[in-house]
């Protein structure tokens, strides 16, 4: 559970009986690691209390504040502003996570949109498709070929993608998880599988429970701010630390939810919802219960979360007695948003058809191509853009590529 949605009462958890955590008096200092190292600590009202530095938030000052991004050493860095000409004539700027990113048009490709992607080559008129093959066809990543106009290629070892730009995983070229835990690349993707007392992405964390100490994540003895994950009492008369979880927790450090509750989107465990208390749905759509929250099934030219708005290739109009006088009809001439916005609208004996616009599919043209599949981003985050994808790399660096 993340701290940050916890209130001060609930940091640490403190029974008042024999081998529970004592504190010092209010205005003592306490250790800085219980704000993450990102902030100074004091006791007031017995507990721990977190002033953060600039840039943090939280609780424990773990997350970063409002108009604050993480950077690649994880600190919290200022977010970035789009500036004027910052990705050149051929491409728009834009801020996600608090880092600018460049969209590309299609054939242009780098972090400022100044070079040609792989598969295009510059001409005159700018970035075009080759048909021939150039030294860059397949970018370091394959062998191109030309037949009729057409190229293709035949990528590396670990290199894969239409233009051999991906770079494919393996354990054995790129290992994150380091001594605790067994690198997995069955799937093409890098996974880690923690040893006992360890865990995060690369393993480099211990798990609730544990402490850090020279020898590694070892069993914890004694009780610590994040023994019961935040969402419980610790004591440790037994030698070890014991957890009394707080209500709709559960588990030996109070790290699942019981039974009967769920993860909200701050990742609290809360009561699941049900139909009888909250349905949202209108009279166009029929309540369901999943993973514990109520969700509208919606009837069909009907959509959105109560299903109050109409579906892609349906418009609002005069449905007679069986849509109360008002309805979600299927469109049979083309009307401004037939296609979303997104595609050329044509009409034939009261049948629609889109011809979507690059970088967008489906029957209306609703759904923005997911650039990020099959990505080269070598398993680092990817952001989807408008028929492009920007990397973002280990150090900072932004591209279409991670090494």
């Amino acid at each position: 559970m993340t701290a940050q949605s916890l209130t001060l009462s609930a940091l640490v958890g403190v029974l008042l009986c024999s081998g529970c955590l004592q504190f010092k008096q209010d205005g003592a200092s306490c250790p800085e690691t219980v704000c993450s190292s990102r902030g100074t600590c004091t006791y007031k009202d017995t507990f721990p209390t977190c002033q953060c530095a600039d840039g943090y938030a939280g609780v424990v000052c773990s997350r970063c504040a409002e108009g604050f991004h993480r950077a690649a050493d994880s600190s919290c860095v200022a977010d970035e502003v789009c500036t004027p000409g910052l990705c050149g004539a051929n491409g728009v700027c834009q801020v996600s996570d608090g880092r600018t990113v460049c969209a590309c048009v299609l054939g242009y490709g780098g972090a400022l949109c100044d070079s040609c992607r792989a598969g295009y080559h510059a001409e005159d008129a700018g970035c075009v498709l080759d048909r021939a093959c150039t030294p860059t066809s397949c970018g370091d990543g394959g062998t191109c070929t030309a037949d009729g106009g057409r190229i293709s290629c035949a990528c590396f070892v670990n290199r894969t993608g239409t233009y051999c730009a991906q770079h494919t995983q393996s354990c054995a070229t790129s290992n994150p998880c380091g001594a605790n835990g067994t690198c997995n690349d069955t799937t093409g993707i890098v996974s880690c599988t923690c040893q006992p007392g360890y865990s995060g992405p690369t393993c480099a964390q211990c798990y609730p429970g544990y402490s850090a100490t020279d020898a590694g994540c070892q069993l914890a003895t004694r009780c610590a701010p994040s023994s019961c994950s935040f969402a419980g009492t610790c004591s440790h008369d037994a030698g070890s630390p014991q957890c009394q979880c707080n209500a709709g927790y559960t588990g030996p450090s109070c790290n699942t939810c019981a039974t009967g509750f769920h993860r909200n989107a701050q990742y609290q465990c809360v009561a699941d919802e049900t139909c009888a208390s909250n349905n949202r749905c209108t009279s166009n759509g029929t309540c369901a219960v999943q993973n514990g929250v109520a969700v509208c099934s919606c009837r069909t030219g009907y959509a959105g979360p109560t299903c109050a708005d109409c579906y892609p290739g349906y418009h609002l109009a005069d449905g007679g007695a069986a849509d109360g006088g008002v309805g979600c009809v299927l469109d049979t001439v083309c009307l401004p948003e037939t296609c979303r916005f997104h595609g050329t609208c044509s009409a034939d004996a009261g049948v629609v058809r889109c011809t979507c616009e690059t970088g967008y599919i489906g029957e209306r043209c609703e759904t923005n191509i997911d650039d990020c599949v099959n990505s080269a981003c070598n398993g680092r985050q990817c952001i989807d853009l408008l028929n492009s994808n920007v990397c973002l790399c280990d150090g900072g660096v932004f591209g279409q590529v991670c090494p």
